[in-house]
């Protein structure tokens, strides 16, 4: 079964991972991040919140008494626009996100092996990270929509770890797609034999 879906994912991603399709998922992903950043700021201004502490989602590790403080400073006004407009909005950052990194990591693997286990997992690490990004995004507006002390202290230990996961795939996503294209690079200019 899992076997199928697979041969699916991969069939599809090598039918579409062109380079007018990998353009199209930067200019994409590009396009909601600065969107989510504008709108969040247009809105936090608009509330009067200028004052205020980087979000959670985007810290890479924070303690249950750090995310109290960082959603305290938003004050009620910013944390409804983070609850109805940010993270809304983040939500279709997620699969923009999976879809740019699966399509860059197959693309340039296919490049360097056809072992399906290898494209496979060039498809599913970033679902992995897409995941943990979703998981984050709810467990924090749990924290804000029903923002307390108690509240915060006993979701953010979790939400913390699905913003480390979140980072390492990140990480590792990147590091793939450096190594790669520094094999393809080297093999390159190898001379032939």
């Amino acid at each position: 079964m899992h076997m199928k879906i697979m041969n699916k994912l991969i069939s599809f991603y090598t039918r579409i991972a062109t380079g007018r399709n990998i353009l199209r998922s930067i200019f994409s992903l590009l396009l909601v991040y600065l969107c989510i950043n504008l709108l969040t700021l247009h809105y936090l201004k608009a509330a009067g919140i200028s004052d205020f502490q980087a979000a959670l989602d985007s810290r890479y590790s924070y303690s249950p008494a750090e995310a109290f403080a960082a959603l305290s400073s938003f004050q009620p006004a910013g944390r409804a626009v983070l609850a109805k407009i940010t993270y809304p909005i983040d939500f279709i950052l997620i699969p923009v996100y999976v879809f740019f990194f699966s399509l860059i990591l197959f693309s340039i693997f296919s490049h360097i092996t056809s072992i399906k286990a290898i494209l496979a997992g060039a498809i599913i690490i970033p679902f992995i990270g897409g995941l943990s990004d979703l998981t984050e995004n709810v467990l924090i507006l749990l924290m804000i929509n029903n923002f307390s002390q108690a509240v915060v202290f006993d979701l953010a230990p979790a939400a913390n770890f699905f913003t480390l996961i979140k980072w390492l795939v990140l990480v590792f996503n990147l590091m793939a797609i450096f190594s790669a294209l520094v094999y393809l690079l080297a093999s390159e200019k190898a001379p032939k034999k």
